[in-house]
């Protein structure tokens, strides 16, 4: 059950995952069954989906508790087909990656990104889980969660306005759909004035998109405080959109 600025859902979802060591990378496979109600931009939905997904994994730290030379990587596929339990075609794969490494002792540079594609015949019938948004702590800082995407289409915007005057607890202030396609990148750099006490600058980039005709880069930058506590990194930010 999830309520977030741009959507709302309520799913049931069944997975069986195999997981293992792949030469050096954690491998998972799995089969998914989802189904449910959704609303996104105030446009109601609801889908059913049976599909399998592969997702591989691997990470290289030289500290765990506090890294200065290490990557992640991730990388995951998933594809349903219309009429083995599921209501519409789709294919999606994404990445993500993340490198940090240490400029001198009391300092490190942190770069992430994040790409992802999805192909489909019937974009409405994706529950919001399956669609690409940005914006947030662990994407374009300076824009509320997940409130960059396609815009949702004209033809649908008195649709959706005549369900805010119908509820007036609803918000239109963040008409967006998602995106078949995601692009995001961020860089950071942090300085440590103290062993567990630090000051941290960064500027998020990218989009949530259908087309590479409608990709509008948002910028979101600022600032933020970082600690070193017993049970592991606290950070505070503060992020700016720069329109």
């Amino acid at each position: 059950d999830e309520n977030t600025d741009t959507s709302t859902s309520r799913t049931l979802g069944l997975a069986a995952t195999d997981s293992a060591i792949w030469r050096g990378w954690t491998r998972n496979l799995g089969l998914k069954f989802l189904t449910g109600d959704f609303e996104v931009a105030n446009i109601q939905g609801s889908t059913t989906l049976f599909y399998p997904e592969i997702s591989l994994a691997r990470k290289q730290a030289d500290d765990p508790m506090f890294v200065r030379r290490g990557y992640s990587l991730t990388f995951a596929a998933r594809a349903g087909h219309s009429g083995l339990l599921s209501d519409t075609s789709f294919a999606q794969v994404s990445a993500d990656a993340k490198w940090i490494h240490g400029l001198t002792e009391n300092s490190r540079f942190i770069a992430r990104g994040s790409l992802g594609a999805t192909q489909t015949n019937d974009f409405g019938q994706l529950p919001p889980d399956l669609r690409f948004f940005a914006g947030g702590d662990r994407s374009i800082r300076g824009y509320p969660f997940q409130t960059i995407g396609t815009p949702l289409p004209d033809d649908l915007i008195p649709e959706a306005l005549a369900r805010c005057a119908a509820f007036p607890k609803r918000t239109c202030q963040n008409l967006v759909i998602g995106g078949k396609n995601l692009a995001v990148a961020s860089a950071e750099y942090e300085y440590y004035f103290k062993p567990n006490w630090g000051i941290a600058t960064f500027i998020d980039t990218g989009d949530a998109f259908n087309n590479f005709g409608d990709y509008r880069q948002k910028v979101g930058t600022g600032f933020g405080v970082r600690w070193r506590s017993p049970v592991g990194m606290v950070r505070v930010d503060l992020g700016f959109p720069v329109h």
